[in-house]
């Protein structure tokens, strides 16, 4: 694993530790107080001690022991390879209709999530970009009339496949029986996930045809704040 690699997965790791900090209600803390760590003197030897036990274990068991950095795959990586750019495509496992509004508002709710992490690293240790952008560059659906009021720019597919939700995992408690049997199929010929490690894909002709990452939303998804690796 090359230095910068290896320097790059344990921020990520750091920022694990300060992303829980953000999910939960109960807990106060701003950016700012996270920020004062980043500037370009900083190194991961200067991490506030209360977060050491927490980025140490995943280092060993997510890193380490699972090789979740095997592929330049992980969000940072996609971020770099984008230029500081993120590219999403929304997964829509439900037959409830998505407005027109909704869908202008989902890019700034991402561009914001994600730079509530992206924030906390400029200036340290060579992070090269102050503000990622974000960009929603389709939707899977299972029905094309859930997108209301599609505008003649919004990429929509309308493949399916079987749901990943099976039943024995509904009935554990991972859903309801309201969650659809099937599934939209995201456009893999299009997914940087998939094809990074091509240096020749084509991506339909240009890198920005790409998508990055995929929300997936679900009807009948019960108790989970959401899913996903990568």
């Amino acid at each position: 694993m090359s230095k910068f690699k290896k320097r790059l997965a344990a921020g990520m790791a750091a920022l694990l530790c300060f992303g829980t900090l953000f999910s939960k209600p109960e807990i106060s803390i701003e950016t700012a107080d996270l920020t004062a760590y980043a500037s370009s003197e900083t190194t991961l030897s200067d991490m506030p001690s209360d977060y050491r036990e927490a980025a140490d274990w995943i280092w060993t068991n997510r890193i380490e022991s699972e090789g979740s950095m095997r592929d330049w795959s992980t969000i940072y990586d996609q971020i770099v390879a984008g230029n500081g750019t993120l590219q999403y495509i929304l997964i829509w496992q439900s037959y409830e209709k998505i407005t027109l509004e909704q869908r202008q508002k989902l890019p700034q709710m991402l561009e914001d999530a994600v730079n509530k992490w992206t924030d906390c690293l400029v200036g340290y240790d060579e992070w090269p970009f102050e503000h990622v952008n974000v960009k929603v560059v389709g939707y899977a659906v299972l029905d094309e009339s859930c997108i209301e009021d599609r505008q003649p720019d919004e990429v929509v597919y309308t493949d399916t496949t079987n749901s990943w939700l099976r039943d024995d995992m509904i009935s554990s408690g991972m859903g309801d029986t309201s969650v659809p049997a099937i599934q939209p199929a995201e456009p893999t010929d299009l997914s940087r996930y998939v094809h990074w490690a091509d240096k020749n894909w084509s991506y339909n002709g240009s890198y920005d045809n790409r998508y990055d990452m995929y929300l997936h939303g679900i009807t009948g998804m019960i108790d989970m704040g959401g899913y996903g690796y990568h």
